[in-house]
């Protein structure tokens, strides 16, 4: 059986839907609320793509013999941008946009945004981030108004309802979690938003087993600052073994000396990534070019920005990597703390 992608014939088999398909096909579709593994209903209308002319959700529809599926169509790509739009409109953005916002240390602000409409401490490795470059955002986004909602707060991680896009992974990643009874999901205004069932995490049935962290797409889910949360995250993610988020494609260069000798003698910092688009290293050089050329086949592609205070940058990158997986990039160097 086959099904036409963008023009070219593919063919399939098995039970899946074409969100699905198209991952296998090596086809990248942007996604909110589904996560490998998850059982999830929540509808965030990113992942709309064109079947046999219509606008359908890929996560929704099961491939058929003989379908045409178009990801970049006009009408695609206008119809993805504006249910973005909406989920963003609920979401601080304003960093997201901001001509400052490489090398912004995320605590003073040059246009005077106040602080709770600023984006949280997970910019560097946001998920929100990465789907807004690859996405964009539509003219008609709302701007964010902080609605006020309480955090709530134990000693390893907290929850702050105000940064919540409705996406119910962490709903559906809990009811995965033996004993675990955490999560629900809330009408307020117009849309939903997530929940715990009492007042605390404890008496919510919480088994604080990190994985509502590690799915959640937005920071309203977080560790606090210190090693004990870093510590805990990290465990967590090596004994849950999650599967790993689609992410939109890295624009990035295969590390080969070809692709190395168009790089300027400059100063600034470089990422390298292993074969499945992982961060594995990120280092600030004087001189990009040279320090790459000695890289080549300690990963297979490597990214890179020019920056004057490049120990400065790599410190912060550096930092936001570590306050989302509580762990250096590639290794076990956070053991070394504990």
């Amino acid at each position: 059986m086959t099904i036409e992608i963008n023009g070219k014939q593919v063919d399939f088999a098995g039970k899946q839907t074409v969100l699905e398909f198209l991952d296998k096909a090596g086809v990248y579709l942007p996604r909110l609320c589904a996560f490998p593994g998850l059982q999830n209903d929540a509808d965030c209308n990113v992942c709309i793509v064109e079947i046999n002319g219509k606008l359908e959700l890929a996560c929704k529809v099961k491939p058929a013999d003989g379908m045409s599926i178009n990801t970049e169509t006009e009408s695609v790509l206008d119809a993805r941008k504006k249910a973005f739009g909406k989920i963003l409109s609920h979401h601080p953005h304003i960093c997201l946009v901001c001509d400052q916002r490489e090398g912004c240390d995320r605590l003073t602000c040059t246009y005077g945004i106040p602080i709770q409409e600023r984006c949280c401490n997970l910019f560097e490795v946001c998920e929100i981030r990465k789907l807004t470059d690859y996405i964009g955002i539509d003219e008609s986004t709302s701007k964010f108004s902080n609605p006020g909602h309480e955090i709530i707060r134990n000693r390893l991680f907290f929850y702050n309802p105000n940064l919540c896009v409705g996406c119910q992974r962490c709903v559906a990643v809990c009811q995965s979690i033996p004993k675990a009874n955490v999560w629900l999901m809330k009408d307020v205004g117009n849309r939903k938003i997530a929940s715990i069932k009492a007042e605390n995490f404890k008496d919510s049935g919480c088994v604080f087993c990190g994985a509502c962290v590690l799915v959640c797409p937005a920071g309203a889910i977080n560790i606090n600052e210190g090693k004990a949360s870093a510590a805990w995250i990290k465990r967590a993610e090596e004994k849950l073994s999650l599967e790993k988020q689609s992410l939109p494609p890295v624009k990035s260069l295969e590390l080969t000396g070809k692709n190395i000798e168009n790089i300027p003698e400059i100063s600034g910092v470089y990422i390298l990534y292993n074969g499945s688009g992982e961060i594995v290293k990120i280092k600030g050089e004087i001189n990009l070019k040279e320090a790459l050329k000695a890289e080549i086949g300690n990963a297979e592609r490597f990214s890179y920005e020019q920056a004057e205070l490049y120990s400065s940058r790599e410190n912060e990158l550096l930092s936001g990597f570590m306050k989302r997986y509580g762990r250096m990039p590639g290794d076990d160097e956070m053991d070394d703390l504990f």
